[in-house]
């Protein structure tokens, strides 16, 4: 074996007595050939020593030490296994070549050094004069080009002695990765070829520049401005992909800035380790499969992976989010300090591992944050306002360990810059709920403790509850008087569990800032019902009547989680207890309870599947539940009361679509029974309960758009008044209530949807801006709750529909804009519907047509078997909206009107019967003028007539 193949054998062997062992073995007892190898080991422990150095600092000072550097990083070998140049392992000092510096130590005997080639003229034209940079690889030399015409170039030369097929081939693949691409972002190949000696070589624009944190610094750019000069950067990197090619080794000393006609210009050097995606960039194989590709400060979570072969586009998005963290806060998202402590595997391990802090905690807790600040030409707390906020998600989401989460591309993560820049909403949103959960306690541990001492201390007392009840049921079997007992310890546990539910949705869950807290809570509350109805001994002890409170427990709590299908599945199997027990009770008071209780749980199957279905499936459960209702005896008490209000009422939102004059029936049946209790609790309290006026003040609004839609505006206005009064009185009393203030603003929003369609833009708007106000409030106290963020994302809507109405075109697209954002981030959407029609409908006003088609069709296609009069409207509207903004002549625009008046001819044909509503709904606006359009409603008036 040469000295070379030894070498390369024991540096992998890191216990020094198993490499002395091994040493004695391969020299055989040559004292001359053990010393030769034994100074490689000291030279590649040298520079080992010199990388902890440079990982703590900038790697590439200036334009001039912009070398290669970086290759690839395999893994520790095993020093039993047997000590083969495998595929996949690399020649030793490339192990040293993390980051790029300005020269490599070199191993005695493995070639001349480059300054010796200073003045060589390659190809007969290039004279060498400087060397600007070394790799592992080669080296690059500032050299003249003299003919065809006279420039400054950058050669890259291959070592000596570097002519393995493996680094060939990466030569190769570099110089055939830069020829690919044509982007003033991105420094150009000239020429390539070989030397007379054969090394390969090719010529590159000369970029003169420094790096572009370096280059920010020194001109005190502002945060903003280095915004703009990143996105440059992106479309550099975004044209790269576009052409196959992954470049793997992002960092400030991989892009340098110039000066092109005063205006800084950056660049992209160094493909060095760039990866094609779908080609081949050389004729010659190199493996880097199970090596690790890299600078560890800017390499992505995969990348520390050898087992992962399938990087793509996205790594390079990490690295793009490193370089702008660092830009904007003056240092990496890891400490160099942190990087300093770890040996190789622990660095990697951080990079997995350790999330990145905020811009705005980042750079408050640095020590030079005056001189950040200023080199960034603000004061602290301007520049901690400033990395606050979409800024922050922005970075956060390229910085997303799982790279599903982050930007797709480069030009993604551009354009959500972009946005920022011109106060548009960005894509980028605050994570998972988990995640968020994780953060929520590092920030808030008091509160969180607080919670958590509630939350244990029921659960330990479930717990206990829970054995007692084991030992209960085992004594049952002994006595009927200790069965009682097990029963009593049941309904202690479940009412325990039912007060923690209750609390945690009425109480906890209006509190800022505790969605996280509330979820977990919530979860463990569903994991004790589980234990407890799942549980042989203790089930035996379960009547029938407590195991459907069981299941009604755990459908509030996937409501509270946000678990709609779920809740629907638990709410049908206590539906099918309480109808098995009706099937066989006799007559009495006890059967009468039943009847209630199974009436309510219609009442939350129609609900549950009206958010998940269509109004025709959820309405057999309102109709089933009002049979039921009517056999009760006793229908005086106010529990019989609120049951068919609530009925009532539900009948009538699933019913005005096709029949608004019988929805108005139901909703004034409603009116009628709360106005009776309101009367009743007069008398008796004094003053109706707030339950009581709530319930008012939510048929009076509903009771306005239903005489709308009857062509009655006055009668309308009257209950929409009368509405926002009991609304504003309530909050009034508790100004902080969360749910009073939802109330308000639905209400104003209600009646803004009323003037809008009365033509009266500026009322309506006045009246959407104060329920924003409001809906904003609830939304940023609490940005995991599903139902906030979709309140936010439809009164934006309605904001953009006014806003059309009265020409403001750029203030319509900035609401559309935002409510799109908020709806693309929904969680649950694959599974109802309805945040599918509202997410449809937007991104037709956003613009993006295509996607808005795409989710119509998925729409159109669950609806066919459902026939859902409503839900073909709103694909109606989806089409209409697409066929304002293309051009009169254009196909696309005669079969979006088509699509629309096809999809409005289906709505009529399943039963749909709101004249008004296709008369004054803005979204249809693009259809009103067609002669079909017309004719449609021509013949529904006819039809209505009948």
């Amino acid at each position: 074996m040469s000295e070379q193949e030894v070498f390369q054998a024991a540096v992998r062997i890191a216990d020094l007595a198993a490499r002395a062992t091994y040493l004695d073995k391969a020299c055989a007892g040559d004292a001359d050939f053990r010393r030769r190898v034994e100074e490689l080991l000291e030279a590649h422990a040298r520079a080992g020593q010199k990388l902890n150095a440079d990982l703590t600092t900038s790697f590439v000072k200036s334009s001039s030490e912009s070398a290669e550097g970086t290759e690839l990083l395999t893994p520790p070998v095993n020093p039993t296994q047997t000590q083969d140049h495998t595929p996949g392992s690399i020649e030793p000092d490339a192990n040293l070549s993390f980051a790029a510096t300005k020269t490599f130590m070199t191993p005695a005997g493995t070639g001349r050094k480059p300054g010796r080639d200073i003045g060589l003229v390659v190809a007969g034209r290039y004279t060498l004069v400087d060397v600007i940079g070394e790799g592992g690889m080669g080296s690059v030399y500032l050299a003249e080009q003299s003919e065809p015409v006279k420039r400054k170039v950058a050669l890259k030369l291959i070592k000596d002695g570097k002519d393995s097929t493996a680094v060939l081939a990466r030569f190769d693949a570099e110089r055939q990765a830069l020829a690919l691409m044509d982007h003033p972002g991105i420094a150009r190949v000239y020429d390539g070829g070989k030397t007379p000696t054969g090394q390969p070589f090719f010529v590159m624009e000369l970029v003169q520049g420094v790096p572009i944190t370096t280059y920010c610094d020194e001109n005190k750019l502002d945060p903003k401005d280095r915004l703009e000069l990143f996105v440059q950067v992106c479309r550099a990197v975004q044209h790269a992909h576009q052409k196959g090619i992954i470049h793997r080794d992002l960092k400030p000393g991989n892009i340098l800035v110039t000066t092109v006609d005063g205006r800084p210009t950056p660049k992209v050097i160094d493909f060095g380790v760039a990866k094609a995606v779908d080609q081949r960039l050389t004729d010659i194989s190199f493996i880097d499969e199970g090596a690790i590709v890299g600078t560890p400060a800017y390499m992505s979570p995969e990348q520390t992976d050898p087992t992962v072969v399938d990087i793509d586009t996205r790594t390079d998005v990490y690295a793009l989010g490193v370089v702008l963290y660092e830009l904007l806060t003056g240092l990496p998202p890891i400490s160099p300090k942190e990087f300093r402590r770890g040996a190789i595997l622990e660095m990697l391990r951080m990079v997995r591992e350790v999330e990145p802090e905020h811009l705005s905690t980042k750079a408050s807790s640095a020590d030079a944050l005056p001189n950040i600040a200023a080199s960034r030409g603000l004061e602290p707390s301007q520049l901690l306002n400033f990395l606050r906020g979409d800024v922050d998600w922005i970075v956060l989401k390229a910085l997303e360990k799982d790279r599903e989460r982050r930007y797709e591309s480069a030009n993604g993560m551009a354009t959500d810059i972009m946005r920022y820049l011109a106060n548009e909403p960005v894509i980028a949103r605050p994570p998972s709920r988990a995640y968020r959960l994780r953060k929520f306690v590092r920030r808030n541990r008091g509160a969180v403790a607080s919670a958590a001492v509630v939350a244990v201390a029921l659960l330990v007392g479930v717990i206990g509850i829970t054995w007692q009840w084991r030992e209960a049921v085992f004594q049952r079997k002994q006595a009927e008087n200790n069965y009682r007992m097990a029963q009593e310890q049941r309904k202690v546990a479940l009412d325990t569990i039912g007060q923690m539910i209750t609390t945690i949705r009425a109480d906890l869950s209006v509190k800022p800032n505790v969605q996280d807290v509330v979820q977990t809570l919530l979860r463990i509350a569903n994991k004790n019902l589980d234990n407890i109805i799942q549980n042989p001994a203790v089930d035996i002890s379960l009547n029938d009547t407590t195991r459907a409170v069981i299941h009604d427990y755990k459908a509030r709590t996937f409501l509270g989680l946000g678990d709609t299908l779920s809740a629907l599945a638990e709410f049908t199997k206590e539906s099918e207890i309480f109808q098995a027990i009706l099937d066989q009770a006799a007559e009495g008071p006890d059967k009468e309870v039943v009847k209630k209780n199974q009436v309510i749980v219609m009442n939350n199957l129609g609900y549950a599947t009206l958010r998940t279905s269509s109004q025709a499936d959820a309405r057999k459960y309102f109709d089933r539940g009002v049979q039921l209702a009517d056999s009760i005896r006793d229908k005086s008490a106010a529990d019989y009361r609120n049951i068919r209000i609530n009925l009532n009422t539900n009948l009538g939102i699933v019913t005005i679509d096709k029949n608004p004059l019988e929805a108005r029936e139901y909703f004034l049946r409603a009116l009628g029974l709360a106005e009776e209790l309101e009367k009743n609790e007069t008398e008796t309290q004094g003053k109706p309960s707030d339950s009581v006026r709530n319930t008012l003040l939510k048929l009076n609004s509903l009771i306005g758009g239903t005489e709308f839609r009857l062509r009655h505006p006055k009668n309308a206005e009257d209950h929409f008044v009368k509405a926002r009064a009991l609304a504003e009185d309530l909050l009034k009393e508790k100004s902080k209530d969360t749910i009073r203030k939802h109330e308000l603003a639905s209400v104003r929003e209600r009646f803004g949807d009323m003037l809008l369609r009365s033509n009266k833009p500026v009322p309506a708007a006045k009246e959407y801006t104060a329920a924003a106000a409001l809906f904003k409030e609830l939304a940023d106290s609490d940005t995991m709750n599903v139902d906030t963020q979709a309140d936010l994302a439809r009164i934006r809507y309605s904001q953009g529909l006014a806003a059309e109405k009265t020409q403001d075109k750029p203030g319509a697209t900035k609401y559309f804009q935002e409510s799109l954002a908020i709806r693309e981030n929904r969680p649950k959407l694959e599974t109802e519907t309805y945040a599918q029609k509202d997410l449809m409908v937007t991104l037709a006003h956003a613009g993006q047509h295509g996607k808005a088609v795409e989710w119509a069709g998925k729409v159109n296609d669950y609806n066919k078997k459902k026939n859902d009069a409503a839900t073909f409207v709103d694909i109606a509207n989806c089409y209409a909206i697409c066929s304002t903004v293309v051009a009169a002549t254009n196909e696309e625009k005669k079969a979006y009107v088509k699509n629309a008046i096809d999809a409005l001819q289906l709505a009529v044909d399943a039963g749909y019967g709101d004249i008004v509503n296709l008369e004054t709904e803005p979204d249809l606006d693009g259809i009103r003028d067609q002669d079909q359009f017309k004719l449609i409603l021509t013949k529904l008036k006819a039809k209505l007539n009948q």
